[in-house]
């Protein structure tokens, strides 16, 4: 059965249990996580230094990051860990948060824990942008933290483009100071993990990942809000605008994993 919203475990006020169980849970899924993406399959980075740079950058100035990509297996959270360093997962702090979806991530007691020590947080499919998990990943921008958006809202299976959904919007219209966007793109990523039974991690895959440019809406959505633009209006603008940036990287990606040789 999907988690019952009442058995949120996500505290508030975390301990120094809860914080040092996270981060050893973190960094022993970014250890296993990196070798996996890196070193047992074949994956080709481009541009990872823009997306470190924004990290750092995130942290040493305090400023709220929103890192974007698609969404095409349940591993799709091992590109981060293949793409940055270790000292972007060292910090509980500065480490993403992502939504993950109740009846998929988070079914049984186990793991709950699990995906709540490694920051992940329970989101409801269908209850739209003003629910626990979306309040609680604005808390975290406030916080000047970083928060990791599937905009699609699952596992993409059929490799059509779907249509973005809006609750990346609603983060960077409410946030305090509005966050910088970074867009990433990756390709076969379903090849490692398959999205069908018997769900075992695949070795010697190609993958590819292309980090696009860092997207800057602190000017539009002041604008948006001095017209008084409605909250909806501007969720939907917001999201679109991500959307199009993601299908230009998306075409550029292919056309990077299709080049490849091996």
């Amino acid at each position: 059965m999907p988690l019952d919203p009442g058995q949120w475990v996500l505290p508030s006020n975390p301990g120094k249990l809860w914080k040092l169980t996270s981060r050893i849970t973190i960094l022993a899924t970014y250890a296993l996580s990196r070798f996996w993406i890196r070193y047992a399959n074949r994956c080709q980075l481009h541009n990872a230094e823009v997306l470190q740079h924004e990290v750092d950058k995130s942290r040493r100035e305090h400023k709220p990051l929103v890192t974007v990509s698609n969404h095409t297996s349940c591993l799709d959270d091992a590109v981060l860990c293949a793409t940055l360093k270790v000292r972007s997962f060292f910090h509980l702090k500065h480490v993403r948060w992502t939504p993950g979806a109740s009846e998929i991530a988070f079914t049984t007691k186990r793991y709950v824990y699990y995906f709540s020590l490694g920051q992940v947080v329970p989101v409801l499919r269908g209850d739209g942008v003003y629910q626990q998990g979306m309040d609680f990943c604005l808390e975290k921008l406030n916080e000047r933290g970083w928060t990791h958006i599937y905009s699609e809202g699952k596992v993409n299976m059929t490799k059509d483009f779907l249509r973005f959904k809006w609750g990346v919007g609603r983060l960077l219209s409410e946030c305090l100071v509005v966050p910088t966007v970074v867009p990433m793109w990756h390709v076969g990523m379903e090849h490692v993990l398959p999205n069908y039974p018997p769900y075992i991690p695949q070795r010697n895959k190609k993958v590819t990942v292309l980090v696009g440019q860092p997207l800057d809406f602190r000017e539009l959505v002041d604008q948006m809000k001095e017209d008084l633009t409605s909250p909806i209006e501007m969720r939907k603008k917001l999201t679109d605008l991500i959307q199009e940036e993601m299908k230009a990287l998306r075409a550029k990606a292919e056309a990077l994993h299709s080049s490849r040789k091996r």
